[in-house]
Formats: structure tokens, sequence, C-alpha cells
């Protein structure tokens, strides 16, 4: 029975039901479809049994119990042919609507919602649907789908991004997909994509998916061959990371700005950038970009002459790319380690990599990859003297070099198997020294230029053309590697033109020149230098060497006041002279632990591996012991098969100061036993003076620390008393606030923390500051914070503090409240203002007594008392979910309630006099006092601001009052303020106002007892007086 045999017989329901199971590529819950059919479960089981006996399900044994799919994917297609345009539409929503809901949950979710879209064509309401169905096939390896939900997002009906969500999320979909599948998309079709999302992110202002974007679209272009577009944006890109400050983001752009400048053969910029944003500790990130990044640059490092760093790096992230099973990254590791070797003609070693890729299985290795393992194969070929091997391997390259489609390299090992082909007369039409000299001619690459000028002038010296030719290469070469950084190609340049000046009788220039070509050339491979031209040398002893290496450092710590900046050159220097291939540089804590502060080829996941554990233990007993360890070590599989000259080797040394272990500086190089000889008394020195150089910055931080802080209390203090200075003791004699004493003096000496509660204006600081003063923290800064004043964005900065360049716009660190507060008392007002995410960073600090500034990794110990204040009532807002409950009881544990200015009324006269007596003060005025009558009103009114009310009353009426009587102006509660006087009025028409409202009173009576005056507080004729300045006249009513 062929397939429309069977759906004709179906009816409504079933064809229904088959709908939704055909939508969706996943086995489909039971609820789902009673959700999406409005049916009960009896009847929609009773259809899945008519659909299952024409064997259109899946067993029970193949499906999840509850859980039901069609038993072949074909079918589902030929069902979603045959339905309706509309009921497939109406169906979709249906399913859309249960999964959008509480219904479902799971991580396919966001990719099942995603199909529905797609299989119904509608239109989708999200696009983060998409975006993160995409990034779960990326994972699951469903390519293809991983693709086609991209492009949804790129392609989107009408191509406008409404939302900032949407155009956030176009940018990443943009980035993502260039990065993932670049290789599957037309590079034209890549550019489109990256310029829209360029444009998207400079219309909403975001640097940090613009920097995205500008690396993105760099790389692009500059696979295109647009090499002065990429660079434009790729330095566009670094300026916007240097401008935001964000580590992770600098690091990217770095790696990538780095890779783009070694293309340009721009080698020692490549570095150079590098190290700037790596600082003192390095680590790796497990994203395949970053791994590749750092790979490409340990091959930098060994064309810049630092071989051992980049067989460090590449080294480290081999062991990352095998315990994640990174296998490209692995396999692009070994590639480099082969390059990194060959520069320096280390080809023994090499060959134990080039092995492990040739014997990988077909298919596992790109073109990308074997084109340029043949080629490395033919120049170990050339180097046993076997040039028809080196030519059979050469044309191999050649032909896989064209299915990758960049005739491009980089090393001068070609060039010099080339010419040794060219020579024996061995060469290849499509691919020789002659049609590599004329493509490198004009090429962008100034490292590749400067190499084939020499080989340039080393043809023309074979075929005897006047030296000045000859000579003229060599300095146009000396010229372009200098720029470029390539240390080591650099020496063999320098070599040559020494020769041609030694035979012209320049033997100075050619003496300094072949003094810089050994330095680089030890640094890796002491065999480069050519035996016949060492009696040029000047001759040094091993101790002039040293001293002129300890001056060289000591002159560079002397001159660091910064810990992290001298952790960084302390890293760097031991490496560059020791050669070694990793280090790192550990602290001892004050709890006695050691702490990696500094290292390069080593981060701190690596610390906890069965790998490192060895040697983690021998760091851990120099610094206890405070005696060096040097030990052979087992390297990797690969290392230990290379040179055996070369040995791998661990060194820790202590670092001591006074009897006392600061640290440790830990290294692992691969040298021979006479030069571990000769550097054990440098590393010995080095330690001295890092020593003191560590203990110096110790004491300069500590003094800028102590700086900081005057300055922030000082900037505090300042902004306080501005907010707050009469809040000096506490007035009344009422029981009330009797009772609010006893509990701030039983409290006071304890450390515990206290919840003040009570309504606005009632002294609820006034409280905080006493507790503070009667406790044994007095000595210690009192810290306000007013949470209500805040943003949410501001808070957590302005608690914890923040580093520089964590977040746009904090140029400089600054120190937190919490730091402000430390020895003394934090006082948080209004806390029912934090947001439930600050709440739980709080409850961390006070459970756990350490924090971290906003964008630092430091911990901070945290040591203060904290009092909190309210004027909600807490436990209300926990009912509702507006507060933490766990949070909650740790503020409760003492609570205080300030009562209200109404419940303590036999306090107002005394609060009347205190305000009286210190605004008068102020203002220099002469008030002796307030009448019976006006304390009577004060002491009815029943003040709904409290004694915050009072205070502004009181300072109010000593503003208006003149002579010696208080003339109080009218105070309302805010419902009788509709007859009130508009906030806009000048003094002189409050004060006219005032007077009126006082003689309407009393119908206009002047002198006399209740009269206007009396109720002033002022003499009768004063009041005339005033009344004819103001103008003010009784109006006579016609009868």
């Amino acid at each position: 029975m062929d397939n429309h045999e069977w759906w004709e017989r179906l009816d409504a329901r079933q064809k229904e039901i088959l709908g939704f199971l055909a939508m969706v590529p996943h086995p489909l819950p039971l609820d789902a479809l009673i959700a999406a059919s409005g049916w009960k479960a009896v009847d929609i089981l009773q259809i899945l049994e008519e659909i299952a006996d024409l064997d259109l399900l899946l067993s029970n044994a193949s499906s999840k119990r509850g859980f039901y799919s069609l038993s072949d994917g074909g079918i589902a297609r030929f069902i979603l042919e045959q339905m309706p345009r509309k009921d497939l539409e109406a169906g979709a929503r249906k399913l859309i609507d249960y999964y959008e809901g509480d219904g479902a949950e799971g991580e396919g979710r966001c990719l099942t919602l995603a199909h529905l879209h797609r299989a119904a064509v509608v239109a989708p309401a999200r696009l983060d649907y998409f975006l993160a169905a995409a990034v779960y096939c990326q994972k699951k390896n469903m390519h293809a789908e991983a693709l086609s939900y991209y492009r949804a997002i790129l392609e989107k009906e009408g191509g406008l991004m409404e939302s900032l969500e949407d155009k956030k999320l176009y940018i990443e979909a943009a980035v993502g997909v260039t990065a993932a599948y670049g290789h599957m998309l037309f590079l034209p079709e890549q550019r489109t994509f990256l310029e829209k999302a360029r444009l998207i992110a400079e219309e909403i202002h975001d640097r940090g998916q613009l920097l995205t974007v500008q690396l993105a679209l760099g790389k692009t272009l500059e696979k295109e061959g647009f090499y002065d577009k990429a660079a434009r944006h790729l330095e566009q890109a670094w300026e916007n990371a240097q401008a935001l400050g964000d580590e992770k983001l600098l690091k990217r752009a770095a790696l990538m700005t780095s890779d783009f400048l070694f293309r340009q053969g721009l080698v020692a910029e490549a570095v150079r950038r590098y190290e700037e944003v790596i600082g003192d500790l390095e680590d790796f990130s497990l994203d395949e970009a970053t791994l590749r990044g750092c790979t490409t640059l340990g091959w930098c490092y060994g064309v810049c002459g630092q071989t051992s760093r980049g067989l460090g790096l590449i080294e480290t992230v081999r062991i990352k790319a095998k315990e994640h099973r990174l296998t490209d990254i692995g396999i692009f590791a070994d590639l480099m380690m082969v390059f990194t070797l060959l520069e320096a003609r280390r080809i023994s070693e090499a060959q134990v990599y080039l092995d492990k890729i040739l014997n990988l299985p077909e298919g596992v290795a790109g073109p990308s990859i074997l084109w340029a393992t043949h080629w490395c194969v033919a120049y170990v070929a050339f180097c046993r003297g076997d040039l028809e091997e080196c030519l059979r391997e050469h044309i191999r390259g050649c032909e896989l070099l064209k299915q990758y489609g960049r005739p491009h390299h980089r090393g001068g090992w070609v060039m010099e198997y080339l010419e040794g082909l060219e020579i024996a007369g061995l060469t290849h039409p499509e691919m020789s020294l002659t049609s590599e000299l004329e493509r490198l001619a004009d090429w962008p690459d100034i490292f590749m230029r400067g190499v084939a000028h020499r080989f340039r002038g080393q043809r023309a010296e074979r075929a005897s053309q006047p030296a000045e030719r000859v000579q003229a290469d060599y300095e146009r070469s000396l010229e372009l590697l200098q720029r470029s950084g390539a240390r080591l190609e650099l020496a063999r340049t320098q070599i040559a033109l020494a020769r041609v000046l030694i035979e012209e009788g320049a033997t100075e220039r050619a003496r300094r020149l072949l003094e810089e070509a050994w330095e680089a050339m030890a640094r890796s491979n002491i065999a480069l230098f050519p035996e016949d031209l060492k009696r040029h040398l000047e001759e040094k002893t091993h101790e002039e060497l040293l001293v002129n290496t300890i001056v060289e450092i000591t002159n560079v710590l002397g001159t660091v006041r910064d810990k992290k900046k001298l952790l960084q050159f302390v890293i760097q220097l031991t490496m560059r002279f020791t050669f070694a291939e990793r280090g790192g540089f550990f602290l001892v804590g004050q709890d006695g632990r050691l702490e990696l502060v500094a290292s390069r080829n080593l981060d701190l996941p690596m610390l906890q591996t069965d790998r490192f554990r060895p040697y983690l233990q021998e760091i851990e007993s120099v610094a206890r012991t405070g005696k060096e360890a040097v030990k052979k070590t087992v390297g990797s599989e690969e290392s230990s098969r290379s040179e055996a000259s070369r040995v791998n080797w661990m060194i820790c040394c202590p670092v001591i100061l006074q009897d006392r272990v600061l640290g440790a500086l830990y290294l692992a190089a691969k040298v021979t036993p006479e030069s571990l000889k000769n550097d054990l008394p440098l590393l010995r020195a080095i330690s001295t003076q890092v020593a003191v150089a560590l203990d110096n910055v110790q004491a300069y931080e500590k003094i800028a620390a102590l700086k900081d802080r005057l300055e922030e209390e000082t900037r505090y203090y300042r902004m306080d008393s501005e907010v707050s200075p009469q809040l000096k003791s506490m007035v009344g004699c009422s029981k009330a606030i009797g009772l609010v004493q006893q509990q701030m003096q039983k409290v006071a000496p304890m450390d515990s923390t206290v919840l003040i509660t009570g309504e606005t204006g009632v002294g609820k600081e006034l409280v905080a500051r006493g507790i503070h003063r009667l406790s044994r923290r007095s000595s210690g800064p009192f810290i306000v914070v007013n949470v209500a004043s805040l943003s949410e964005g501001l808070i957590e900065s302005e608690l914890f503090g923040h580093e520089k360049g964590a977040f746009t716009g904090a140029l400089r660190s600054r120190l937190g409240r919490f730091e402000l507060a430390q020895g003394g008392t934090l006082f948080l007002d209004d806390i029912q203002n934090l947001s439930l995410d600050i709440q739980a960073k709080l409850l961390r600090v006070l459970e756990g007594k350490e924090f971290e500034r906003v964008g630092g990794s430091i911990l901070l110990k945290a040591d203060f008392r904290l009092i909190a204040a309210t004027n909600r009532p807490l436990h209300a807002l926990v009912a509702e979910g507006g507060f933490r409950s766990d949070l909650y009881y740790r503020l409760n544990v003492f609570p205080i309630q300030v009562p209200p200015l109404r419940e303590r009324r036999e306090d107002i006269p005394l609060l009347v006099l205190h305000f009286l007596e210190m605004y008068k003060k102020d203002l220099g005025k002469d008030i002796r006092g307030v009448s019976r009558g006006r304390m009577k009103d004060l002491m009815d009114y029943p003040w709904p601001g409290n004694v915050r009310e009072l205070r502004h009353v009181i300072e109010r009426a000593v503003i208006l009052s003149e002579g010696s009587s208080l003339m109080l102006p009218s105070f309302q509660t805010p419902a009788d303020e509709e007859g009130g006087l508009p906030s806009n009025m000048t003094l002189e028409e409050m004060e006219r106002a005032y007077i009126i409202k006082a003689l309407e009173r009393c119908s206009w009576k002047v002198g006399g007892e209740g009269g206007a005056a009396w109720q002033l507080g002022l003499k009768p004729t004063t009041l005339h007086s005033k009344m004819k300045k103001l103008g003010i006249r009784k109006k006579i009513t016609p009868a």
C-alpha cells in the first residue's frame, strides 16, 4: 500500500495527530499532544493505537514510555507535504505555545521551537531560539542543521531587526557562522553578513560587539586578499579593545591581530602585542580560535629567536588539546612545533612530530596540513642529502597546495631546499627558487621579502656578479628583517653580509653583525653559527656574561613599582635568559599555601593535572625548606625521543629575604648539562634580586593603598558632612526613646548585625551612629550607604569597589564601601532597595567574610560590622518574594524599632529647643524661644515626617523670624495641603501669605490674646510694621 492510499483512508483526527508527530524531530510527549489537540488522553491513546496498526509509529521498545514518534523520517516529510498550509501553520502554533509555556523543559527545547517555526514556515517572534538551536547543533556535529539555523537569523524575511535584542542576536549569528562555518560559505557572503553586523553594532553603540565584528571582518577581508581594508578593521578592533580595557577582549583582539601582523611579516610586533595583554599570569581558554592563535604565536616566538618560549607555548596547547580531545587543534599544534623547530634547524626533534602527522589515518588531516607537512619532509630529506626524495615530497606538497588554493608559505628553510634543488638541477616547473623570488618581490609579507633578498644575493654571489649587487640585496634583506623582527633569519643575513664585509676589509662592522647573530643563534641552536666565523667574535668569560645579565635585570627591576608588572618582568626575563620552555612564579600566601602569581606556558588548570602534580610537590618542598631543586624530568613522548644532548630539567629556586621564604621560581628547560651549569648561578642571583624588588614593591603598594584609602575616606567624609552635619546626638527623655537607648547600650559592645526599623525621618542613622560610638570599633570609620540614592547599575561598584577597566568608564581602580569600612561600621540605609542579585552577594560577604572587587580576582577580607535600616516591613517583602529570607534572618539578629515622633510627644519641646539653638547660631539670629501657644501647636501636630519634618519646620521658622521671638510658619499634613502655598514662592511672598493666613484665622485681630501677633509670637507693633511693609490690608466686603 503506497503512502497516498493509507493517507486517504485516515480521518481528520488521525491526520492531525500525525501532523503533530511529523513537525517535531524527536519523540513527542503525550502532554504535548493533549495540549495541542485539546482532546482527552484516552482519545489520543486510541488514535495512536490505530496509527500504530499501520506501522507508522516506533515500537514501544524503541521509544521512551509516554513519548511517540514516527517510524521513518520519509513518512514525516510526506505528511508535511500533504497537509494544507493553514492546518500546518495552525498545528505548529499550538505546539509552539506548548513548548514556550511551562510544559516542556530540556536542552533541546530551543531546537524544537526553531524546528517548528521552520517546518511550518511560521515567522518567529523570537530569534534567540534559532541562535540557541544553531549552537546546540554545532556542539552535536549537526553542521548542516546548524548552518540552516544561522541562516534563518541572517536571512530573516524583510531583513529588519526591530528590537535591540534581535540586533544583538544578528551580530552573534554573523560572527558565529563565519567562525564555525567560514569554510562552507563564500567569502563575499561572509563579508555581507559581517558588514551588516558592523553597521548594527555602530547603530546600537555597543563597542564590545563592534570589536568582535571588526575582528571577524578583518580576517574575512584578509582571506579575500583585501589587505589594506583588513588592516584597517583589525587596527580599529585593537583600539576598541584598548579603550574598553576588558582583559578577555584584549587577549582575543591581540591573538587575531597578531595573526594578521604575522602574515604581514611583522612577527616581533605580533609577539609584543600578545605579551602586552597577557599580563603576569598566562591562561588558556579552551575555545579553538584562542588555542589556534596561541599555537601560531608559538611559531612567531620561534621566528623571533625565542625558540624555547615558542616550543613551550605550543606544547601547552598540545597538552590542552589532548586532555580535551581537540583533535584538529592537536594536529595543528604538531605542525607548528615542526615549523618552530625547523626555524632553529633542530631537525631530529622536528622529525618526531612529522612522523606523528604522517601516521595519521587517511582523511584526518586536510590538505591545509598535509601540503605543509610534505614540504617539511622535503627539507628534512634535503638536510640528509637525499635530493630526489626532497623533490618528490616538494611535488606532493605542491599538488595538495592546489587544493588548498593559497600559494603562500613562511620559512627560509623552504627557500633553502629550493636553492639546493636548483644548484643540483632538480627544479619543479610550477614552483622553484626562481618562481618564488619573482612572486615574493611584491609580496606584502616583509619577513619573506627579506628572506627572498638574501637568497637573491646568494644566487648573485654564486654567479660571480659584482659585489655591489650582492651587498645591495643583503642590505635590503637586513633592513626588511630588522623591521620584521625575525631574529633567526636576520642572523643568517647578518652572517652572509659579514662574509662580504670581511672580504672587503670592513672587519669592525662584520664583527658587530656576527656578535648579534651569535647572540640570536646561541639561544635557539648554537650549532647554527658557522665554526669558521667564531674567531671573529670577541671572547667573553662566563663571569662577564653573568655580571652583564645581572646588571640588566637589576636595572629593569629597580624601575618597577607595580607588583603585577614586576612579576611579568621576572617571568619574561628568566625565561629569556635561561631558554626555559615553561615557567612559574609562586608566592607563599598568608595561610602558608603557594599561589601561582605569574607564568608562561603554564596556567592554573594545569597545576591540578596528574602530569604536573610531581612538579608541584617539588615546588612546595622548595618553598618549605628554602633549598633549591634541580632534577631531570620525563618530558612528553615526543621530546624524550629528541636530540640526546638536550635533557628535560626541572629547576626550582627559592626566593628568600632575610631568612624568610617569599616564594619559589620554577622553570622547565630542555638544555645541555653545560648550559644548566651556567644558568644556575644566574637563577640564584635573579632570585635574590627578585626578593628585594618584591619587598620594595609590596612596601610601595602598602603606601599607595593607604594613600588611596585616605583619598577615598576624605571624599566620603566630605560628602557625609555635607549631607548630615546635624546628626551628632540623640535628644529626648521619653520612655520610648529611653528603651531605644537601652537596646543600643546592650548591643553596641557586640559585633552582632543590627536591623533598625522605623518610619522615614525618625532618626535611624542617628541610632546607628550611636551604636558605633559605643562599640569597640568606635576608633574605626562609620561608613553610610543610602541604597535608595544609588542606581542598580552603580550599587555593586559602590559596595565592592572596582578594578581599572572593569567596565566602560572605570579608568582607575577604586575602593568600595566594604573596604572603607574595614575595622569600623558599615551602615546600609533603605536596605529594602537592594536587588535580589546584590542581596545574594551581600549574604556571601556576611557569611564568608571575604569579597572581590568588580572586575577583580583577588579575595579581600571583610572586617566590618553591619548595621542595616529600613522603613518597610522586611518580613512582608520576604513573603512577597521581594527580599531574600536567608538575608533577612542574617540581618534580623538584633532588631531595634525607633518610634515615630507622634508616639513620644513629650520629646518635642526638647527637640524644638535643640534645633532652635543649632539653627540660630548657624544663621546668626538672636531668638530667645517659642511662645506657649506655638509650642502647643507643635505638640498637637501629628508629624508624619517625624523628627526630620520638625527640624525643617524650625529651620524655616528661624529663616522667617525677625527679632527675638520665633515666627512659626504654617505646617500641615499632606492631606491638608490642598489650600497650601505654591512651592515656587519667594521668601517675601511666603512671609506675606503666612501673615494673611494668621490674620484670617483670628478675623483680622492684630493685638491681644488670640490675635495674630500672639499667634506669630510677635509684638503688635512689629506685626503692624510688617503688614505696612508687605502691603497687607483687610479687604472690605460691601454689604
